[in-house]
Order: structure tokens, then C-alpha cells, then sequence
């Protein structure tokens, strides 16, 4: 990315001009630098674009959409978040199957799920625990802890009772194991977030 200081140069893009592209699609653009470490550049965009009904101004003011009101432009929508990418193909793949579901993005580590969950604000995260960086029992209480509302699904190869009551005490609202995942998440999906609203 080039940062335009000396003027307009016709063919490149400067990073202001790529940071207005982005937001007009609905996504963000952040920088980090430090001297002597670099510069991070995170570009968080939408897998899809927003539908136009989709705009809150006909959402009830707390945001909530009873089920009998859902369109197909207000499905559920859903962040899933696994360090294996051939794993997030698979929910994305199950879920996606149910026309009331919308898988929205997708993070390899907790510290990639807390920021696309703060930027696109999904209904459910499905996360897994046992990742890279931030695990998902970290990603799981500072996600909450920002966003209360969020129902998060914890998820694991491991089916031991210690894993499960560490994600729950985190704030999931309940725990699948990926071997069950396919038959089970779904309706687990379904049913929390009936219990929530």
C-alpha cells in the first residue's frame, strides 16, 4: 500500500483511497506501528455485501428479530473460528445448508476472532478452543465482554468434562464436540439463541 505524501500519481493507490474503498463496502482498515518492529495492516472485509433490507432502521430498537419476522436478509448471522482452514470449510458448508443461517467470516486464531467479531458484530461465533495465539476460551471472554449479547458455541475434538466447564464458565453457551458437530450445531445454534430471546 502507498501512502500518497507528494501528490496524485495516476495508476496507484494510496492508502486513504484504499481505506474509502473498503469502508464503502462495509469493512475496516487499521494500522499498527512501532519503530524498529514494523507496520501491521488489518483488512477486515465482508464475505458478502450488506443486502439493502438489511437496514436496522426497520429492526425493533434492541436489535432483536423475532423468528417469525427473519427474512432471508436477516438470517442469523455467523462468525466461525478454527485454526484449521479444511475444519471452517466443513461448518461453513453444513451451516450454510439452512437457509435461516449466514456464515458471515471466518478467523484462524481467537486474537483474528475477537477483531472480526467487533467489526462485523455476528448473532453466534462457533469457536473452537484449542488455537494458536489467543485460544478460544481467552477469545471467548473478551468477546463477550464486549459484546454481551453475542452467543458464542464453543467447540472441540476433545470430549473431557474439564475443556467443556472452562468454555462454559467463559461465557459459551453450550459446547459441542467436532465429531457431533454436523448432526448437533445446528440445533444447538437454533436453540440457544431461542432461549436468549
Amino acid at each position: 500500500i502507498l501512502v500518497d505524501t507528494e501528490g496524485h500519481h495516476p495508476g496507484r493507490f494510496g492508502l486513504f483511497n484504499v481505506q474509502e474503498r473498503i469502508e464503502a463496502i462495509g469493512g475496516t482498515l487499521s494500522l499498527k506501528s512501532s519503530e524498529g518492529c514494523g507496520t501491521t495492516v488489518t483488512l477486515i472485509v465482508p464475505l458478502k455485501p450488506f443486502p439493502e433490507s438489511a437496514v436496522e432502521s426497520d429492526l425493533p430498537v434492541d436489535g432483536h428479530v423475532p423468528d417469525v419476522l427473519r427474512t432471508p436478509s436477516q438470517r442469523l448471522r455467523i462468525l466461525l473460528v478454527d485454526d484449521h482452514a479444511m475444519v471452517r470449510q466443513g461448518l461453513r458448508s453444513v451451516l450454510e445448508s439452512y437457509t435461516d443461517l449466514e456464515v458471515v467470516g471466518e478467523a484462524g486464531d481467537g486474537g483474528a476472532a475477537i477483531s472480526i467479531a467487533s467489526a462485523l458484530k455476528p448473532d453466534v461465533v462457533v469457536m473452537d478452543i484449542n488455537m494458536p495465539n489467543i485460544d478460544g476460551i481467552e477469545a471467548t471472554r473478551h468477546i463477550l465482554s464486549e459484546h454481551p449479547d453475542v452467543v458464542v458455541i464453543g467447540l472441540s475434538v476433545q470430549n473431557e468434562r474439564h475443556i467443556e466447564e472452562a468454555m462454559l464458565k467463559a461465557g459459551a453457551a453450550v459446547f459441542v464436540t467436532k465429531e457431533r458437530a454436523a448432526g448437533q450445531l445446528y440445533e444447538a445454534i437454533l436453540s440457544t439463541v431461542r432461549t436468549r430471546r
